[in-house]
């Protein structure tokens, strides 16, 4: 029961920071303009749309079976399915992305409650729901590489990572608001994105490795500072 609630604490902060992003890019928001911090919140509704669909389905799906071939230390099983989710979650989000990403072109409304969203209140949305676009893929790549953190009972370094990004993110938006408006403040989100996934990747082949013809995997053995924490 100690193992499982120290287990959760990380992974509660983890899931939690999102809120603390969105804090930032209301901020940011609001020194732009008075309806950009709505335009932000409404885009990014739109943005997660896909996520909810796509990306959180497959890595739920994924997950009670990358903690058993954690449990089991099996690294070729593990590097092997979570590779696999991460090309299900491009195939899917990459397409997925094209439509927000075009949709500063749309001049239309569709999806927005009538007599609400005007011209300008609908090219807010549609300007920041571009430039999230471009952070689509590596968001669900993130969610995923998180889970596999999680099935490692290393939840600690996602925790760390996720923390790191919204530094990130509060730098880019704040170099970028002024000149880029809505765009500099979603731009500073979808850097943090962008980077987080990167690092977990960068971590996740370092401490998996990479499968390679003739090459044996080292089996995953017990680091010195966790009871159930696996490691090569």
């Amino acid at each position: 029961m100690r193992r499982v609630l120290a287990l959760m604490l990380p992974v509660t902060l983890a899931l939690g920071l999102i809120n603390f992003s969105l804090l930032i890019n209301s901020f940011f928001g609001t020194l732009v303009s008075e309806q950009a911090p709505a335009a932000i919140d409404k885009a990014f509704r739109i943005y997660m749309l896909p996520q909810s669909i796509f990306s959180i389905a497959i890595a739920t799906v994924l997950f009670p079976t990358m903690s058993k071939l954690a449990a089991r230390g099996d690294v070729d099983g593990l590097r092997g399915t979570m590779a696999n989710g991460v090309r299900q979650i491009f195939l899917l989000l990459i397409p997925s992305g094209a439509f927000p990403g075009r949709a500063r072109r749309a001049d239309h409304t569709a999806g927005l409650p009538a007599g609400v969203f005007d011209a300008g209140a609908t090219d807010l949305v549609a300007q920041a729901l571009f430039w999230w676009a471009f952070s689509l893929p590596f968001q669900g790549a993130s969610l995923l590489f998180s889970r596999t953190f999680f099935s490692l009972q290393r939840p600690w370094i996602t925790t760390a990572l996720a923390g790191a990004s919204l530094l990130v993110n509060a730098l880019v938006a704040l170099a970028l608001y002024a000149p880029f408006g809505v765009g500099g403040v979603v731009l500073g989100t979808v850097a943090a994105t962008i980077a987080m996934s990167l690092a977990q990747a960068y971590l996740l082949n370092r401490d998996l490795g990479v499968s390679r013809p003739g090459r044996r995997s080292r089996p995953l053995r017990r680091c010195c500072w966790g009871p159930r924490c696996w490691r090569p």
